[in-house]
């Protein structure tokens, strides 16, 4: 075995770069560009030359114009003819209008546009930086506050992969209420086409974009096109995700929100931990954009979603050993800071976690469960002049 393994044969590598619909190229030659790598079409030449892909494929070369092109159509990047003697801003987002042609002909001095800064800095690839711009374009002209839930719906990432029950989808979404009906009207929720996925019979087939797009033609007279069709689904996706999360944060206990929307334990906290990154790089794309005000809308938002908690409980929450219903407890007590929680005694702690004792811990002798609560809340002190002494130290530098 060990022979057949050390004289196999080593799978073939292959470059990725023209993958994914060119994404991944896409990419790149953005973060190049953003990186100070390349700052013409040249040098964006003379670095696909030493790329594995070109080494595979020498006419990966001919993709550079249209790519270059597609990126300056989107203003992710500008473009200015090497020979002007002029210094296009990195936060002008206007494109000039040098040709494809013109490109292969000629090399043209390359420029990031803020977008194009904000996209790269924030750690996303071009197609979900520009969905993630015209989310946050269409809330800086409507945002509704009435209820978090918009908030976190461009919070919820772009890329999540959370596909809905849409049966049980529909059951939610009815009774939401109004306000939540009207969030969902803003983000642009499509009721009626999710009411066609809910109602499908008990066993057919589901759904995909292709079938949905030729049974909205044939079946409801429908006029959009198949990239409409592909839009709304994402949107009904990301809103299902998005109540999820809202549930999360409003302190629901994780058991209830798996029951509630037929979602696995793992599913629901795998999109928590990938909601919380999202947040803080939506947080760096406001920041490179200069969105001052969204940017402190949502800035809160990526501690309340790694912790699941409301903002009054949520900086006990992220105190060693407390997670959020021992910091609602604590809260409901009287021990309403980490500063209060340093500085409490032990028993205090104790007596104010015996509402949450664990089930485990319910079983034990009297004397063994007193001496149990007070390890832990010494543990949860010992945690909280730590996190107290940390920030001290944060504030002194």
């Amino acid at each position: 075995l060990g022979q057949r393994i050390t004289t196999a044969s080593l799978p073939e590598i292959k470059s990725c770069l023209l993958s994914g619909d060119h994404n991944m190229i896409r990419r790149m030659i953005l973060e190049a560009v953003i990186s100070g790598i390349a700052s013409s079409t040249e040098e964006l030449e003379t670095f696909l030359g030493r790329t594995l892909l070109f080494v595979q494929n020498p006419a990966a070369l001919e993709h550079i114009s249209s790519i270059v092109s597609w990126l300056r159509d989107r203003d992710l990047i500008s473009l200015l003819p090497e020979t002007q003697n002029i210094t296009l801003n990195a936060t002008d987002a206007e494109s000039n209008h040098t040709g494809v042609d013109d490109l292969k002909n000629q090399s043209s001095k390359v420029e990031p546009t803020r977008l194009g800064q904000a996209t790269v800095s924030s750690g996303l690839d071009p197609e979900h930086g520009l969905e993630l711009f015209s989310d946050l374009s269409k809330a800086r002209m409507g945002l509704v506050l009435y209820d978090e839930a918009h908030l976190l719906y461009l919070l919820t990432p772009v890329y999540q992969s959370l596909t809905p029950n849409y049966r049980r989808m529909w059951q939610v979404y009815k009774q939401l209420g109004e306000t939540l009906w009207r969030i969902g009207n803003a983000i642009g929720l499509n009721s009626e086409i999710l009411k066609i996925l809910a109602t499908r019979p008990i066993g057919a087939k589901p759904l995909g974009v292709e079938d949905l797009h030729h049974h909205l033609i044939t079946q409801h007279n429908a006029t959009l096109s198949y990239q409409q069709v592909e839009a709304e689904l994402k949107v009904i996706s990301r809103f299902w995700a998005m109540l999820i999360l809202r549930e999360l944060v409003l302190e629901s206990p994780l058991p209830d929100v798996c029951s509630r929307f037929q979602v696995s334990r793992g599913a629901v906290q795998s999109l928590q931990g990938l909601a919380a990154t999202y947040a803080g790089m939506v947080e760096v794309f406001c920041v490179k954009l200069n969105w001052w005000q969204l940017q402190a809308l949502v800035s809160s938002f990526q501690d309340r979603l790694e912790e699941g908690a409301q903002p009054d409980v949520v900086k006990l929450a992220r105190v060693p050993h407390v997670k959020t219903v021992r910091a609602r407890a604590l809260k409901s007590a009287g021990i309403a800071s980490v500063e209060a929680l340093s500085q409490a005694s032990v028993e205090e702690v104790a007596e104010a976690l015996k509402a949450v004792t664990p089930f485990r811990l319910s079983w034990q002798t009297p004397e063994r469960l007193k001496k149990t609560e007070l390890t832990i809340a010494k543990r949860i002190i010992d945690g909280a002049q730590e996190s107290v002494q940390a920030q001290r130290g944060r504030d002194g530098n």
